[in-house]
């Protein structure tokens, strides 16, 4: 799944250690999703072609 928006998720992460009253069932499935989100948000944002287009023509403004 390629993400539309950029999100912080750092905020999200709980980190690999189990926390305080967390059962081993509710730790891997914790685990288990931060790891799905972790690697949806390093593929990247889904970009379209006008969107491509636009950035570029705007940095190449910015660069004259």
């Amino acid at each position: 799944m390629i993400m539309k928006k950029r999100l912080v998720i750092g905020k999200l992460l709980k980190g690999d250690k189990r926390l305080k009253g967390e059962t081993f069932v509710e730790y891997k499935e914790r685990l288990k999703l931060e790891k799905s989100l972790l690697k949806d948000y390093l593929s990247g944002v889904w970009v379209t072609t006008d969107e491509f287009r636009n950035n570029k023509k705007k940095t190449l403004d910015n660069l004259k």
